[in-house]
């Protein structure tokens, strides 16, 4: 069997296990929606902190110096190998190149708080014994409206710190959204990819109806 026969049968497995976790959960009276619900917070927050934590938001030409929201990465002029660290050494505001990197250090921080404490929210309705309590779901829904919101302005107001000295340096850039020779890294487009995703969390939040379902239940019986 040749390998592309190999990824398809693969990608069967994968749809059939999610489609019985899926199912599993309607069965055992936890709905579906609640289910979805969780796997994309835990997606968003996982997503949105990998990209907080890495710097390699900003990349320059040599693949070796890299920009993140507090950190950066450059090459060791001993240990001739590429070294990552905080700016300054230490984590300080006042390290930061810029107030713009300031600000987007507090929002997309901020954000990634907030994903991960709604994510909870969302994972408590899995494990309790019982269906999802309304009021759950709307404190997690509220926070992550909070989080969606934050994180978006985190990923807009970035850019606006390149017109730093630092970066006027190591990328030539010459204002406000300018990259000069520089070009954005994995880590800032998968924060626009979570900052995306994390408006869906609220909206599913909202459609979880486990007072219906109580009512439902308790008309059977």
């Amino acid at each position: 069997m040749n390998i592309r026969g190999l990824s398809v049968f693969r990608s069967l497995d994968m749809f059939s296990a999610v489609s019985g976790i899926f199912r599993r959960s309607t069965d055992s009276g936890i709905p579906a929606l609640a289910v979805l619900w969780a796997f994309l917070s835990t997606t968003v927050s996982l997503a949105c902190s990998y990209s907080f934590i890495h710097p390699f938001w900003l990349l320059h030409p040599d693949y070796i110096h890299s920009f993140g929201v507090y950190n950066y990465c450059y090459n060791h002029p001993k240990l001739y190998r590429q070294i990552c660290d905080t700016f300054g050494g230490y984590f300080s505001f006042s390290n930061l190149p810029s107030q713009a990197w300031q600000a987007a250090c507090v929002l997309y921080g901020s954000g990634c708080s907030l994903m991960f404490v709604s994510t909870l929210c969302a994972c408590l309705c899995l494990c309790l014994s019982r269906p999802c309590d309304q009021r759950l779901a709307v404190i997690g829904g509220g926070l992550q409206i909070t989080a969606a919101l934050v994180l978006i302005l985190g990923v807009l107001v970035y850019p606006l710190g390149t017109d730093s000295d630092l970066l006027s340096y190591y990328c030539g850039t010459s204002g406000r959204y300018s990259l000069g020779h520089c070009d954005i890294g994995w880590s800032y487009m998968m924060a626009i990819m979570g900052s995306s995703l994390a408006v869906f969390c609220p909206v599913l939040a909202y459609f979880i109806d486990t007072g219906k379902s109580h009512k439902n239940t308790d008309v059977l019986l």
